[in-house]
């Protein structure tokens, strides 16, 4: 059996479901709620360094998104403002400046030390080891 073909099998239908239907049972107790809640945004999380990892653009993006109204329940103020402008610009990239947008949608946009699938990083962490590296050649 595929991965496709399990996907789409009524069994997996029905756990779903299921699943799903006890979720939206348990949202009415508030240590369950708080659970799902943390595990929303440990998902959130995961697709985010995922999407930075594989240079998946649109999963950036999404996950962006997903993590605007975390990031302004916590106060985080800057981020929001900066995240509200940010996406629908990058949203808009496609047809604003094509290329840039194509490059991005190829995977692009991290930081790539080696050829590899799961190699993406993000600039910052990228820069550091440089900058210490030039730094303690210069104190020599």
């Amino acid at each position: 059996m595929s991965l496709e073909d399990a996907l789409k099998s009524s069994a997996l239908s029905k756990v779903h479901f299921l699943l799903l239907r006890w979720r939206a049972s348990m949202q009415i107790y508030r240590t369950p709620k708080l659970w799902m809640q943390y595990q929303r945004m440990v998902q959130i999380l995961r697709s985010f360094i995922r999407s930075v990892r594989t240079g998946n653009w649109t999963l950036y993006l999404q996950c962006l998104s997903d993590m605007l109204p975390y990031l302004a329940a916590a106060g985080h103020n800057n981020y929001t403002k900066s995240l509200a402008i940010f996406i629908p610009k990058m949203m808009d990239l496609q047809c604003t400046h094509p290329d840039l947008h194509a490059a991005f949608m190829k995977g692009l946009f991290p930081v790539r030390r080696t050829d590899g699938a799961w190699t993406g990083m993000f600039t910052d962490l990228s820069s550091s080891p440089y900058l210490w590296l030039v730094l303690s050649q210069q104190a020599v």
